[in-house]
């Protein structure tokens, strides 16, 4: 037989199959069976049990509900959904079994504690459903009231997940096949969610219209499955991480910047409007200092108005939110001072008038509130006559209670009589056994104590019901009159949204601006065509972390006409990396609206940056190095077109030699050469044969890191100039051992098949001897000393 808290429990947790069910329970948060041993593995707290009923026990693990958020930190960032269920009846006042309900279902994309989050960083909950060679997505971040959705092919789904990194995708079922990063959250969920009849009417529904037309996506079946409003792939083009070009002062800032560089843009006027408001905030040093002193006021206005309106906020989070409208119109009367405030008239339309809000709130919250509403100190006097008069009465309720010892130690002559309180007996009198005889009529005996006895008067029990009743009321007007604020301040959304976004904009602007002023950035000329012009480009990391003037910079020329494929050779650390990276670098600031790191630049745009670098493996999908090498390269490949800017790092080094040449080879002969591609593209590769393509393709060109070579000495000038290297510094190395070695070696693979090369020779006297060592028997000395023996042995060799 269970108890009615075990029945209540079970039904709840049925209802919360698959998620871990944290069930209130006074100061604690219970979990109980196997949620109970995934939390007591997971968190690393105690497992014990609980007995509901005669004779049953069940498994039993808890969390102090005053420390719920790293405990629930720790079990999203572990992949768990949880279910939190909270008391939702007074305890104090329940006869019986006290009311429980589920209150919310955390996930890792419908976080938002903000200590959970990353305050310049989306934290998006995705959609996507695959219907044959298309697909829709849609995309929301909650805390922020950001919402959209497309339609795009099958191939595409993957690159804008990239582009999106969703803490949480939602799809149909297990079966459905769709590429992620290694911190987003798959989440299959059934097919109800996705019927595009339930989708419409939801999205009609929560619009508030009859048609979708004016949102784009009515003639969008797949974006209506995934909900939400429109955007378009061809608007955006991949981007990638370029911290260093601003640093912004809000959250908000950082959040539209991170959007920026996610989805530069296509549409050249609004570069160009982009451009001129960076251009604005970079002419004047002081402008730039009084907007960023007022931006240091502001809090992220986007995530306390959605706490607000979903009534999750703080006292604390209004009076912030006052603090940072506040700051609007000062911005505005920035803005607007200038003579050329047409520039940023865009930004200033968007900071709307919220004074009322402020006002609002500046009247109603205190100053220094506390964490929540309920003892009184929240609302300020003279908002609420109703509080005004409980909270005098809680006052003098409280003051009768705090000067009645003294005044019955006067009364009486008792002068070790004390007056008290708890929770059994509420306040009492409490008089030692030698002074029992002082005691007044009026005194109502209520306990025995060893020492003494505790009394209670009528009148003294008349004041404690007032003081409880009062506090009841106080907390009960408290909290009722901070929601009825909140919803006052929720109903103004539209236009503190609007302030927000002018805010994070100015945000941006300014802090381009401000990187661009200390490191000597330009603005970029932008076109339709297809060249690239950069004069002494520089790499916007690089240099900073070089000392001043130490940092060399280069020129880069590239169209699809003329000079497309630019082979860049030379040796290992020479520069060959940080030049490819810095070029695709300063196009993708170029196309945000950034000034580049240059002395001038002039760019075509370009719809997609695509990049392979870098050295990384999946193992755990059993994809070696080379494997992901190649799969990336082929996604490259099918994917870009002949507006794209592709940069390649060494295609063909997780092979053989002779192998990883053709493939390099291969690969660059089809990105100059196929239709569809033809798109500019640098390739820095160690292969100094692949500069022969130069004098077979008729676009293709070569560069070289320049090299001087002293005394033996190889010194790195990192300066990239016309022509191919003279020679590869592996290859030529390799390609001198004994001829013999590689003769046997090619007829070891099978007739005239190019071999692998061998790296060392197969035999030599400081091999012959190492392999002579018995390494089981010898000591750390005696292993240093034949090791340094060996040493000059080899070298003696050497100079033979």
């Amino acid at each position: 037989m269970t108890t009615p808290a075990r029945r209540q429990y079970l039904r709840i947790k049925k209802e919360h199959q698959d998620a871990i069910l944290l069930f209130r329970m006074g100061d604690f948060y219970e979990t109980f069976d196997d949620d109970a041993r995934v939390i007591s593995r997971e968190l690393e707290i105690a497992l014990t049990s609980r007995e509901f009923g005669a004779g049953s026990r069940v498994p039993l693990a808890g969390i102090p509900y005053h420390a719920l958020e790293p405990y629930l930190a720790r079990l999203i960032r572990q992949g768990y959904k949880v279910a939190i269920c909270e008391q939702t009846s007074d305890p104090a006042k329940s006869r019986g079994l006290v009311d429980r309900e589920v209150v919310r279902v955390v996930t890792p994309g419908t976080i938002v504690e903000e200590t959970l989050l990353d305050g310049k960083s989306n934290n998006y909950l995705t959609a996507a459903v695959l219907d044959g060679d298309l697909a829709g997505i849609a995309y929301a971040d909650i805390t922020t009231g950001e919402f959209a959705t497309t339609q795009t092919s099958a191939a595409e789904l993957a690159v804008e997940l990239v582009r999106l990194e969703p803490a949480e995708l939602l799809v149909i079922d297990e079966s459905t096949s769709v590429d992620v990063g290694r911190d987003t959250t798959v989440a299959p969920i059934g097919p109800e969610p996705f019927d595009l009849d339930w989708a419409t009417e939801s999205l009609q529904r929560h619009f508030k219209v009859t048609s979708l037309e004016a949102f784009g996506c009515d003639r969008l079946p797949l974006a209506r499955k995934g909900c939400g409003r429109d955007y378009r792939l061809s608007d955006y083009h991949s981007g990638a991480d370029i911290g260093a070009a601003s640093h912004s002062a809000t959250s908000m800032g950082g959040r539209t910047l991170r959007s920026w560089v996610g989805h530069p843009l296509l549409d050249l006027e609004e570069l160009q409007k982009r451009q001129g408001a960076v251009t604005w905030f970079h002419r004047s040093g002081l402008r730039r200092e009084r907007v960023i002193a007022l931006l240091d006021t502001v809090s992220d206005i986007q995530r306390l108005l959605n706490r607000v309106r979903a009534f999750g906020a703080t006292p604390r989070d209004l009076v912030s939110l006052a603090e940072s409208l506040e700051a609007g119109p000062h911005m505005k009367g920035i803005l607007d001072a200038d003579d050329d405030a047409q520039a940023v008239e865009f930004i200033s339309n968007g900071i709307r008038d919220t004074s009322e809000v402020v006002a609002l709130i500046r009247s109603a919250i205190a100053d220094d509130p506390p964490v929540s509403p309920g003892d009184g100190r929240v609302i300020r006097p003279g908002f609420s006559s109703d509080m005004d008069t409980t909270r005098e009465t809680t006052l003098n309720a409280q003051q009768y209670i705090a000067n009645l010892e003294s005044r019955e130690r006067e009364r009486t002559g008792i002068k070790s009589l004390k007056v008290g309180y708890n929770k059994v007996f509420g306040y009492y009198i409490e008089v030692t056994n030698s002074n029992l005889g002082a005691v007044p009529d009026d005194y109502v005996r209520r306990q025995t104590l060893v020492g003494g006895e505790r009394y209670i008067t009528p009148e003294m029990k008349e004041y404690e019901s007032r003081v409880l009743n009062a506090q009841d009321r106080m907390a009960t007007l408290e909290t009722e009159l901070f929601r009825s604020v909140c919803a006052q301040v929720a109903e103004h959304t539209g236009a503190i949204s609007e302030t927000a976004e002018a805010i994070a904009l100015i945000d941006v602007f300014c802090s381009l601006a401000d990187v661009a002023s200390m490191h000597d950035y330009v603005k970029p000329e932008l076109s339709e065509s297809d060249a690239i012009v950069i004069r002494q480009g520089r790499h916007p990391v690089v240099e900073r972390v070089l000392d001043a003037g130490d940092f060399v910079p280069n020129d880069t020329e590239l169209d699809c006409s003329e000079s497309q494929l630019a082979i860049v050779t030379g040796p290992n650390m020479a520069g060959k990396s940080t030049f490819i990276r810095q070029v695709a670098i300063l196009v993708l600031m170029a196309q945000i609206g950034s000034f580049v790191p240059a002395e001038s630049a002039s760019m075509g745009l370009v719809d997609r940056i695509f990049s392979r670098v870098g050295l990384q493996d999946d193992l755990a999908l059993g994809q070696s190095t080379f494997m992901v090498e190649m799969v990336e390269t082929a996604s490259i490949l099918n994917h870009a077109t002949n507006r794209s800017l592709i940069i390649l790092d060494e295609i063909g080094r997780g092979t053989s030699t002779y192998d990883g040449l053709a493939i390099a080879r291969a690969v660059a002969e089809y990105i100059h050469s196929h239709p569809r591609l033809g798109c500019k593209t640098l390739f820095a590769t160690h292969y100094h044969e692949l500069t022969q393509l130069a004098d077979s393709l008729p676009r293709a060109r070569n560069f070289n890191v320049a090299v001087s070579e002293e005394q033996g000495r190889i010194v790195f000038l990192r300066r990239i100039v016309p022509g191919g290297a003279d020679r590869s510094y592996v290859l030529s190395d390799l390609e001198s051992l004994d001829t013999n070695v590689a003769r046997a070696a090619r007829r070891n693979a099978g007739g005239n098949h190019p071999a692998q090369l061998a790296l060392i020779p197969m035999s030599s006297p400081a091999l012959d001897a190492l392999r002579e060592i018995d390494v089981s028997s010898i000591t750390p000395i005696e292993a240093i000393n034949k090791l340094y023996e060996l040493q000059e042995r080899d070298r003696g060799a050497g100079q033979d």
